[in-house]
């Protein structure tokens, strides 16, 4: 069985910050991601193995951050993993950024991947790849994944999935769902009310060309974004904001 604990350290480059001088929403959910294939990776579970092994691709089906203390701009920080649930076709994976200090958490983080068969683009039991199975840990936080949904939505803007927004999986990036979020948005209210957390469902895969419509609703402290293409909801993104 592999061993259940993967850290890797890194700077905050500054191609993972934004105009705060920090490291950005964009900026935390790459982290994210590569700590996620890279601890898959050591193990020998990352895409390229899971494609040329069993023609399937690991997908990321919801992702949650929640921010604690800001990483500054070129500051070593280590991303440490540990995989908190499994399911007959699902993982969750638990993610915490910690900042130079050793001891002083950047943000808190969840995510949840399953296979998907190339072929069939269905589900495929973890067994059926012969993933390990863990000796699951106790989650990082207890905050975990929520429900939400833009009630009473407007549609702010339409746009197409370009080239580089399309990832090793034929598919657009899980990262460019909270980009489209992000960008519907302006840099003087990112920058005046603080990000707290985001979360990401993503419910549909969407490919080059494919033309996505977001709409948003704002309550309180929270906006809601709902992504679809050809009137099929296929992301839901949720912003929280500190005020």
């Amino acid at each position: 069985m592999p061993k259940n604990a993967f850290s890797e350290t890194r700077r905050t480059e500054t191609s993972l910050t934004d105009f705060t001088g920090g490291l950005s929403v964009i900026g935390a959910a790459q982290i994210v991601e590569d700590a996620v294939c890279d601890f898959f990776h050591s193990f020998g579970f990352d895409n390229p193995a899971l494609r040329k092994n069993h023609n399937s691709i690991w997908v990321f089906t919801k992702n949650r951050i929640d921010f604690e203390n800001t990483a500054e701009w070129g500051e070593l920080v280590t991303a440490e993993c540990r995989i908190s649930k499994q399911t007959a076709a699902t993982v969750w994976v638990d993610t915490r950024l910690v900042k130079e200090d050793g001891k002083t958490v950047a943000f808190y983080a969840r995510t949840e991947i399953c296979a998907i068969d190339l072929e069939k683009q269905a589900i495929k039991r973890l067994s059926s790849v012969g993933f390990p199975q863990f000796d699951v840990k106790e989650d990082y936080d207890k905050r975990s994944f929520t429900r939400f949904s833009a009630d009473n939505s407007e549609k702010v803007r339409s746009f197409k999935v370009l080239p580089s927004s399309i990832d090793y999986s034929d598919h657009t990036n899980n990262v460019e769902y909270i980009r489209f979020a992000i960008d519907s948005l302006s840099c003087g209210e990112i920058s005046d009310r603080g990000v707290a957390a985001v979360e990401a469902h993503y419910l549909k895969q969407t490919r080059e060309g494919d033309i996505l419509d977001i709409a948003c609703s704002r309550v309180g402290n929270e906006v809601v974004f709902d992504m679809t293409g050809g009137n099929i909801k296929v992301a839901a993104c949720r912003l929280t904001f500190k005020k």
